[in-house]
């Protein structure tokens, strides 16, 4: 039994502990033997070593060099679970004695297959074989447990072990002195017979009670405890030495097939005794198909292998345990009495396990309660079951007294009933009354002496309905023939006076004799009624007629009623969808100005419901004024009569609500007719007009922003010729007079307001419809800070930057991204009037989630200030045309931001907080291009070389750009529209002197511009190097210069950095920098 419960323990104890904590080893150190020795335990002195090909022999295990292989075990605790592997066990004994040792090595595991212990003697060693594959007359000593006898010489001796099964493998072993061992056979076997006897006990008295009762409990626990009491046998070895000791087969195949019976058992019994069936069905249906499984599994362990069946058995165990604890707390959660019996014993059976599993692993000391406490826990458990068995049969017991107490008190009632009831109750056996109540004797006018002398025909008339019908009646119903079960009949009172009644009728067996009760019903006072019912029934039908004609007058007046009301009810439902589809508000009102009816509109345009206006004046809704005087209407709506609302319907008013709402409405009436000529109220019909004024003050501003977009885009190509003729021709003068740094001082002024100019001709463009951006590969940290330094100089607000190390360059049009930034710093410094910081961040971002933006990189720039901060509740509308909080603002500056970083396919956004300040956040697609610096640089120009052409329908421009380039080394010829330079560029070609490039402006007035111009010339020599020119930045084929054919884009204003490094790369030269 130790055995059982140590294999099984290791399961629940140890595994657990071994999850959480790292193996411990522990030196094999020999087993010292003295003159004082009685018992010690092995574990901790043994090594192993799995020998998986089952090719070791003794001769090499016993090597000085196959030592090494032998590990001690883990724990030092020499359990190894199922294997099919021999392992191997080395053990040393150590006798400090100086004559030889008796001792017993005793193996505590007995189902193992084959134990093949090796002795040390003088000529190597000798083999004792052992295992419960063999007859148990092989072993030495009659023990349940496998034991060898040892001689041990003084000295240091080393025995070997050698283990092979096909069930779990355990080398727990201890070693007695003789003396000792026998003193623990004989402390043993009365315990083990009392435990055993107090299981057969309990199988004979619930085998007693079961053929006595009937009850199916009694019967699953009374296999339960046999089954459990021959795994009991089998695990402790005692099954094999005393019930089939000669059969080794059958040692084997009963270890897992009472292990499942056991488990089937106590499943079943669990189901029965808590009555699962009844409280869980759906659960007990589960258990059934289990147990079946159970059972089919029991049986297939007869033939299967008996290494899969002893591991299935413990998964089974571990399954049916769960579902017998859930059962058991389902139970008790459900208050059932035998709910307690049921937990109390299988913590009484687990605690068993529990104290001796400690006691094994040395956890706890070594008593008789660690020691026999399966034993002691498991006779508890089976005691507590049968208590709870009989406790369950008490209470049946008491619960069917109960029931036949309430039985007796209900024949009690019954009888009073019977006695105390209105109609006559009469039980007949043959022909003569049994029994009948008072209320039958009284009804026929006899006493019960009387009555208890007569027959069924004395009770009955000679008439249709008397003896002769009910005799039919009653034999027919005695025969089990058809008969009515109540019917009406006549009887004979002892006045010979005859009664109507209704007989209801049924056929009763009592003590084997067939008859009949009946409950028989007075109807002669009904019978006599219903004579005077039927004479006052005619009576009515000649009533009946003369009503039938005026029901039919009514009846089509009635009708016409109803088809009035019908088209009455149509007319309302029009009525009111039209009300609830128009859009204008109406209300009605009474004369005082009481509110009657409003249709949705009005709800929404007031805000109150119909319900909470019907208590109030309209008065009290609303108030009126004047749109541009400013003046009340006080009073209008009681001059309906007079015309005033038709006077005013096109007059737009303001209608103002008790919450301080304003809407701007155009108001109408008409008065609605009531008794005589006085009006009975009015209709009025409300139009919110708001969005339309708004919408028209919105046609006005966008008239005025399209008009000033058709005059920018009419001046920017004059006005950006000019300024590009200025400019270049400032370009020259510098670098002629390059030596004059005061007057090179005044001509970089003079083309920095040049270059303001232009990007104010930029901004200007932007009001007008255009193209994409004009992209270049750009820094915008530095044009973060150009932007910042140009706005806040001269203000009291500073600027703090924080740029990430290595910031991506970006594509972006420097101008209109300029715009941005611009509009926003001045924001930002309006914000703060008494001056504060402005902090400008950037950094770059490898991915974005959460924005509408494409994956990619970005660079996510932030402009944050400490000023006054939005309101919450615009803070959705800033991005909108022409909203703004300024006194003076046009509200386009947000409205044309968000419009340019849209177009640069990026992202803008804002959080704000009152008095705490405004940030808003840029993202910027980051460019795979090369930085390209915009600043134009002082060093000295180098000489070029080329061929040129320029075509411009402006001789200022053309003639200024001939200049720029000529003073470089080029020579450049120039054509005034595209045919003329179509017909150069081919006598060029024909001339062998080509052109490495051409500049031609986009737009020629009454001429051909550069798009065709470039289809010309493509024709001529497809490897051209054209570049487009224009002062309309916002043309489409400016955007999107490459994919109309040009190499190259150059905005005017041009400066001559532009298009020095537009004609290097079209020469093949490496870009240089052209001075000031």
């Amino acid at each position: 039994m130790r055995n059982f419960l140590r294999g099984t323990g290791l399961g629940v104890f140890l595994v657990i502990a071994a999850w959480g904590y790292p193996e411990p080893v522990y030196p094999a150190d020999p087993l010292t033997l003295d003159a004082g020795f009685s018992t010690a335990r092995l574990d901790s002195h043994i090594e192993y070593y799995k020998d998986a090909p089952h090719s070791l022999s003794i001769e090499q295990a016993s090597t000085h060099a196959f030592s090494a292989n032998f590990s001690p075990t883990p724990f030092g605790r020499p359990a190894f679970g199922y294997t099919r592997d021999a392992v191997w066990i080395r053990f040393s004994i150590e006798n400090s004695t100086p004559a030889p040792a008796e001792i017993f090595i005793e193996h505590e595991y007995p189902l193992i297959d084959s134990l093949d212990f090796y002795i040390p003697s003088p000529h190597g060693y000798s083999a004792v074989r052992r295992g419960d594959h063999l007859p148990f007359s092989n072993r030495d000593l009659n023990y349940r447990n496998q034991v060898f006898r040892l001689s041990v010489p003084p000295g240091v001796s080393t025995y070997y072990l050698c283990m092979q099964s096909r069930g779990s493998i355990s080398a727990s072993m201890v070693a007695w002195a003789p003396e000792k061992f026998e003193s623990m056979r004989r402390y043993e076997l009365p315990l083990l017979g009392v435990y055993y006897g107090i299981m057969l006990a309990l199988a004979f008295y619930h085998l007693f009670i079961f053929v006595t009762m009937k009850e199916k409990s009694y019967a699953y626990l009374l296999f339960f405890i046999l089954s459990l009491a021959i795994v009991s046998l089998v695990h402790s070895g005692l099954a094999s030495q005393y019930l089939w000791p000669d059969s080794p087969r059958w040692s084997n195949i009963s270890h897992p097939l009472f292990s499942f019976l056991t488990i089937l058992f106590g499943l079943q019994f669990t189901c029965a005794f808590l009555n699962v069936s009844e409280h869980s069905p759906r659960i007990y249906r589960v258990c059934l198909i289990w147990a079946h499984i159970l059972l089919g599994i029991s049986v297939s362990s007869l033939w299967v292998d008996y290494y899969y069946m002893t591991q299935l058995s413990a998964i089974v165990a571990g399954i049916t345990v769960a579902m017998m604890t859930l059962l058991g707390v389902r139970s008790l959660m459900l208050k059932m009495r035998e709910a307690y019996f049921y937990v109390l014993a299988w913590l009484s059976f687990i605690l068993g396990i529990l104290l001796l599993v400690l006691k094994s692993y040395a956890l706890v000391p070594e008593m008789f309660l660690t020691t026999w406490g399966y034993q002691v826990g498991s006779s508890i458990t089976m005691l507590l079951f049968s208590f709870g068995i009989a406790d369950k049969m008490n209470t049946y017991r008491a619960e069917k007294m109960k029931a036949l107490r309430r039985l007796r008190e209900s024949e009690e009632r019954y009888r009073l009933l019977v006695e105390n009831a209105h109609d006559g109750i009469m039980l007949l056996m043959g022909v003569k009354p049994v029994y009948a109540n008072a209320s039958l004797v009284r009804m026929l006018g006899y006493d019960e002496r009387e009555f208890s002398r007569l027959t069924l025909a004395d009770l009955l008339p000679e008439t249709p309905k008397g003896r002769e019908m009910v005799f039919s009646y009653y034999n027919n119903r005695l025969a089990g023939l058809e008969a009515p079960s109540q019917y009406e009949a006549q009887m004979l009172t002892k006045r010979n006076e005859i009664i109507d009644v209704i007989i209801a009728a049924s056929r009763i067996t009592i003590d084997e004799g067939v008859g009949a009760i009946s409950i028989i019903t007075n109807i002669s006072q009904m019978k006599r009624a219903e004579d005077t019912i039927l004479m006052q029934f005619r009576e009515i039908q000649v009533q009946y007629g003369r009503l039938e004609a005026l029901n039919k007058r009514l009846l089509s007046a009635h009708n016409e009623l109803l088809a009035m009301n019908e088209n009455l009810t149509r007319e309302k439902e029009r009525i009111a969808a039209t009300l609830r589809a128009i859009g204008d508000a109406v209300i009605t009102i009474d004369i005082e100005g009481g509110v009657l009816l409003m249709n949705p509109s009005a709800e929404r345009l007031t805000g109150h419901t119909v319900e909470e206006a019907g208590a109030k004046n309209l008065a009290d809704l609303f108030s009126l004024q004047d749109l541009k005087s400013g003046q009340e209407l006080a009073g209008l709506f009681g001059r309906v009569g007079a015309g005033a609302l038709q006077d005013l319907a096109d007059l737009p008013i303001v209608m103002t609500a008790p919450d301080g709402r304003e809407r701007i409405v155009e108001v109408s009436g008409a008065p609605v007719a009531g008794s005589g000529d006085r009006p009975g109220g009015t209709v009025i019909a409300i139009r919110d007009i708001t969005e339309k004024i708004k919408l028209e003050k919105e046609l006005i501003k966008m008239s005025k922003i399209e008009s000033l977009g058709v005059l920018a885009g009419g001046i920017a190509h004059d006005f950006n010729n000019l300024l590009t003729a200025i400019i270049g021709n400032l370009g020259l003068a510098k670098l002629t007079i390059r030596d004059n740094p005061d007057f090179h001082g005044f001509m970089e002024k003079i083309e920095q307001a040049c270059l303001r100019a232009a990007n104010l001709t930029r901004q200007l463009l932007t009001f007008s419809k255009g193209g994409a951006p004009v992209k270049k590969t750009a820094s915008i940290g530095e044009l973060l800070r150009e932007s910042a330094e140009f706005i806040l100089t001269g203000s009291p607000v500073r600027c703090e930057f924080d740029f990430e190390n290595g910031l991506w360059p970006v594509d972006i049009d420097i101008d209109q991204v300029s715009q941005v930034l611009n509009n926003i710093l001045i924001n930002a410094m309006q914000a703060m009037p008494g001056g504060g910081t402005i902090s400008v961040r950037a950094h770059n971002l490898g991915e974005v989630f959460g924005l509408p933006l494409k994956q990619g990189r970005y660079v996510r720039i932030s402009i944050r200030d400490n000023g006054v901060g939005i309101p919450r509740k615009f803070l959705g509308r800033i991005f909108d045309p022409y909203f703004t909080t300024k006194e003076h603002g046009s509200g386009l500056g947000l409205a044309s931001s968000y419009s340019i970083i849209k177009r640069h396919g990026g992202y803008i956004d804002v959080e704000s907080e009152e008095r705490r300040g405004t940030a808003f956040h840029i993202y910027l697609h980051a460019s795979d291009g090369e930085e390209r610096n915009h600043r134009r640089s002082d060093a000295p120009a180098e000489k070029r070389n080329g061929r040129v052409l320029v075509m411009d329908d402006e001789k200022a421009v053309r003639d200024v750009a001939i200049n720029m380039l000529s003073y470089f080394g080029y020579r450049v010829d120039g054509a005034r529209d595209g045919a003329e330079a179509a017909a150069m560029y081919a006598d060029a070609m024909e001339g062998g002197d080509p052109y490495h490039a051409v500049i031609m402006d986009l737009v020629v007035p009454g001429g051909i511009g550069g798009v065709e111009c470039l289809a010309r010339i493509r024709e001529l020599d497809p490897a051209a190097f054209i570049i487009v020119s224009s002062g309309y930045s916002n043309d489409p084929v400016m955007a999107g210069y490459k994919g109309y054919g040009f190499d190259g884009v150059m905005m005017k204003p041009y400066v001559l950095q532009d298009a020095i490094s537009l004609l290097d790369e079209a020469t093949g030269r490496t870009e240089k920098p052209i001075p000031d």
